[in-house]
């Protein structure tokens, strides 16, 4: 059976918010969020790069969502919505 690689390599929604605080702790420093993240979890499978994490931040920041959208497996669909309005109602609801 067929699994999607784009769909296997996904983050769970837990991870997702672990990426952010780490992202915030690091004072939004996606090398440092990435080590910070490695050190909190030393047991995890794996760890995402400094580049997953700026992708993922960038995707939060211009969808408002958490997770991807897999309805529409391709190329990211992009909503045109405020980066800063919509991460500081993220960081907000999560308490930072």
């Amino acid at each position: 059976m067929f699994i999607d690689n784009a769909y296997k390599m996904s983050y769970n929604t837990i991870e997702y918010i672990d990426m952010i605080i780490d992202y915030e702790m690091a004072d939004e420093n996606a090398q440092l969020a990435a080590r910070i993240y490695a050190e909190r979890f030393p047991n995890c499978e794996r760890h995402p790069s400094s580049k997953a994490i700026r992708r993922y931040i960038l995707r939060v920041k211009e969808t408002g969502s958490l997770l991807r959208d897999m309805r529409n497996y391709g190329p990211p669909v992009r909503h045109n919505v405020a980066k800063k309005k919509s991460f500081g109602c993220l960081m907000k609801i999560l308490g930072f």
